[in-house]
């Protein structure tokens, strides 16, 4: 267990609660790396030392960021930062669902791994609104289920951000995405925000669901966020409108 004692000054003047600006505190701890994924945190009381609160004010913060599901309380051993693994993300992240009502959890195909320039609305997002086209790496491939494909895939991230990355990590990982950028790059994916449209199914996106061009289809654009709300993946995907239907977390 990390035990960092240094004290740290909260502004006790400001209009702003106690454990609101605990919570922001650890999560600026958690922005630099001192405390890493499936990290133990230091004890309450070390955390009022180091914070110079009472261990309720503590409290307070910690619920918080647990209902975020940023940190994870276990019964007698302490709080932990939340690890991304495959049950927790198919449960959290994964909401697509059969016309009979039935959630299905696809299997990841990679079909292929880029370096290349981020255009339009993923320029924006990933650049943080800087109007520069970074420099990013752009996963495409199919969701599958019982071999039959059920969702496109298409991903972008920031090239400077994903340190190690590589095609070999991603087509070898058994896990979750998230789960692979956590373990391999460190960056660890706290809240999406996701939109849902309904298109009709180009030439592309018809040959790599199977079915045929003008199809109804629903396209999902989700934006990945870590520490300080920084933007760190741009996602896009398409499911056949008849046969699937998504619910927004």
């Amino acid at each position: 267990m990390i035990q960092n004692l240094t004290q740290t000054s909260l502004k006790t003047k400001s209009s702003e609660p106690l454990y609101q600006q605990v919570q922001k505190s650890i999560l600026q701890c958690l922005a630099d790396g001192e405390w890493k994924p499936g990290a133990q945190l230091p004890t309450e009381g070390q955390l009022a030392e180091r914070f110079g609160v009472a261990v309720f004010t503590i409290r307070g913060g910690i619920k918080e960021l647990v209902a975020a599901n940023i940190l994870i309380r276990s019964q007698g051993k302490g709080t932990f930062v939340m690890r991304h693994t495959q049950q927790r993300e198919r449960h959290q992240y994964s909401q697509i669902f059969q016309k009979d009502g039935s959630q299905i959890f696809p299997d990841r195909e990679i079909l292929s791994y880029a370096r290349t320039t981020a255009s339009g609305e993923a320029a924006t997002i990933l650049s943080g609104g800087k109007g520069k086209k970074p420099n990013v790496i752009q996963i495409k491939g199919v969701l599958n289920v019982d071999g039959e494909p059920a969702s496109t895939l298409d991903v972008m991230v920031p090239l400077n951000m994903f340190k190690g990355l590589t095609s070999k990590a991603i087509r070898e990982a058994k896990e979750t995405l998230y789960a692979v950028y956590q373990d391999v790059s460190e960056i660890n994916v706290i809240r999406i925000q996701e939109r849902v449209f309904g298109a009709i199914a180009d030439k592309r996106t018809a040959n790599a669901l199977k079915i045929k061009s003008s199809t109804p289809v629903l396209k999902i654009i989700r934006i990945a966020y870590t520490y300080n709300d920084t933007p760190v993946e741009f996602r896009v995907r398409y499911l056949e409108a008849d046969q699937y239907h998504y619910r927004s977390v």
